[in-house]
């Protein structure tokens, strides 16, 4: 009878690990899927120790009682000299609209007067911005004549010393300001470019940016442009390596002779395209 519990208990036992072992396989079959997921578990590993040493918790003690005082010497020294920074023209236009429960006159006025707002170049946009436009925009409703347009290219973000967050863009894409939802107008065509170099630029950055958007890292995904220009008999990029073996000092030089002459060799084909037309 004992024998034939023991059985029982180690059928039941490989049983378990049976079920285990294809529960196992289907959770890793389903991480193969989720590969931006596995890029972001391994970049944990590059994170900081989330534990401080007495040594960095007094800098930081210190950072935060000097902060104050700084901006407090800061603003003083703005107002002496009748100057001003972004930071506080941004600080400033935010709170002169005050705030839901006590608006002021000029939000107020500003709400009754703007019809149309026009945003360009908003994959710039910081989140001091953002709020901006969402305090010019708290009243607005669907269908009530009032247009927000909103221009810009993720791909061309490049202020983000400026507080510029490109994740905004994605964000307002899929989810509009306030009650606002916008309707998605994409240009593919590129009116600027000859295909050459349209086609180079393809190829790049294919192998470059992610297949989809992220917003919170502001990973933009790559999107296909097409030429409407013809391709030219000139090659749309070409390449001028420098010697690896210089220093950069010596990069330097030989980077600035290698334009000049390129220059003058563009200038020199300008010239005589003039001559024979």
């Amino acid at each position: 009878m004992n024998l034939e519990n023991g059985w029982t208990e180690i059928l039941a036992f490989l049983s378990i690990i049976k079920i285990l072992k294809t529960t196992l396989k289907f959770f890793l079959e389903s991480l193969s899927d989720l590969k931006p997921l596995l890029k972001a578990l391994n970049k944990i590993k590059l994170l900081p120790d989330p534990c401080f040493s007495d040594y960095e918790w007094n800098i930081l003690r210190t950072t935060l009682r000097l902060l104050p005082e700084l901006q407090s010497q800061l603003k003083s020294l703005l107002q002496e000299n009748k100057l001003s920074d972004f930071s506080e023209i941004s600080l400033a236009a935010l709170k002169s609209f005050g705030n839901e429960l006590e608006p002021t006159d000029l939000g107020k006025y500003l709400d009754d007067k703007i019809q149309h707002i026009l945003v360009d170049e908003y994959q710039d946009t910081s989140f001091k911005q953002e709020e901006l436009l969402k305090k010019l925009t708290a009243e607005w409703e669907p269908d009530s004549g009032r247009t927000l347009f909103i221009v810009g290219d993720p791909k061309q973000s490049i202020y983000r010393f400026r507080d510029a967050e490109v994740g905004l863009f994605l964000k307002t894409q899929k989810e509009g300001i306030n009650n606002l939802n916008l309707d998605q107008l994409t240009l593919e065509s590129n009116f600027r470019s000859q295909q050459s170099l349209v086609d180079w630029n393809n190829r790049c950055f294919q192998k470059i940016l992610p297949e989809e958007d992220n917003p919170d890292s502001g990973a933009i995904a790559f999107s296909k442009s097409t030429a409407i220009h013809a391709k030219e008999a000139y090659p749309g990029v070409v390449l001028h390596p420098l010697d690896p073996k210089l220093n950069p000092s010596q990069a330097s030089r030989s980077e600035a002779k290698e334009i000049s002459r390129v220059i003058k060799k563009i200038r020199g084909n300008l010239l005589k395209h003039l001559l024979q037309s």
